[in-house]
């Protein structure tokens, strides 16, 4: 999602780095701080305002003269399967609490427009007051990542009062990436088990990219994926990471032995060495 240009009367943004699966994105934010987080997993949609610091990408304009807007990109499947038809869900505020319903917002990829649509008349929700739409694209042909941009138009508030000329909503761009991937026409199953209990190793999480999800309870993961060669990592507490290589022609199923970890970090991020023998903490 090209970014506004920076002067008086256009939009002027602070920004700073973050990353998100290994990508680099920005988070951007007015000089007043009611710029929206960014950054929201594939297939989440947040309840409220807070949850944005998931979405894909928020940026804001700025001006002196005019009223700022910000924007969210959220609800992005990920992956895509190559040209399939699928929404993304744009979202966007006036700084002023001014209406923005029915302004143009369009999505675009290295300049070409792939769709366009219109906010809504309501916000999304009471805790999460964002006029929204959900705009219709088509995924490209060739597989790989992509970053595109939605584009909130500029406009102008529909009522002021009485002898104030009307405010101008500035625009917004806001980027989001896209994953996409060749039509999935085989069955992967992986079995996962701890190498010391030959059971379930609990809550395990499957990255195969542009794959990704978890095991479920009984250690077993699915999924349709296109033919091809993937790094395959599975990553669980209480056992080291676990890489391997996997070529899929046909129907896979492949089975994952986890060692277990000298370590284990708890839910602050700290570290603990462990007794292998009784799994509990050193120290």
């Amino acid at each position: 999602m090209n970014e506004p240009l920076a002067d008086s009367t256009t939009a002027a943004d602070s920004s700073n780095d973050t990353y998100q699966n290994g990508e680099k994105t920005t988070i951007a934010g007015d000089a007043s701080g009611d710029g929206l987080a960014a950054s929201l997993e594939a297939g989440a949609s947040p309840d409220n305002e807070n949850d944005l610091a998931d979405a894909q990408v928020v940026e804001e304009s700025e001006a002196t003269a005019a009223h700022s807007t910000s924007m969210a990109v959220w609800d992005v499947p990920d992956p895509v399967e190559s040209q399939s038809v699928f929404t993304v869900r744009v979202g966007a505020k006036c700084s002023n609490g001014c209406s923005i319903a029915r302004t143009l917002v369009s999505i675009f990829d290295a300049g070409r427009q792939l769709g366009s649509g219109y906010l809504g008349e309501a916000v999304f929700s009471d805790k999460l007051d964002l006029y929204w739409a959900d705009i219709e694209v088509v995924a490209p042909v060739e597989a790989g990542h992509y970053q595109w941009e939605a584009v909130l138009s500029a406009s102008e508030a529909e009522s002021a009062a009485s002898g104030e000329a009307a405010a101008v909503h500035l625009q917004a761009t806001a980027r989001f990436n896209v994953n996409v991937a060749l039509a999935a026409e085989h069955s992967l199953t992986v079995t996962i088990v701890g190498q010391d209990t030959q059971e379930a190793p609990g809550r395990t999480r499957v990255i195969l990219l542009p794959y990704r999800g978890y095991a479920n309870e009984n250690g077993v993961y699915t999924a349709k994926v296109a033919a091809g060669t993937y790094e395959l990592l599975l990553v669980a507490d209480r056992y080291d990471d676990f890489r391997a290589t996997i070529d899929i022609t046909g129907e896979t199923e492949f089975r994952a032995e986890l060692v277990p970890s000298d370590y284990e970090t708890d839910y602050r991020g700290n570290v603990f060495r462990i007794d292998k023998e009784t799994g509990e903490r050193i120290g």
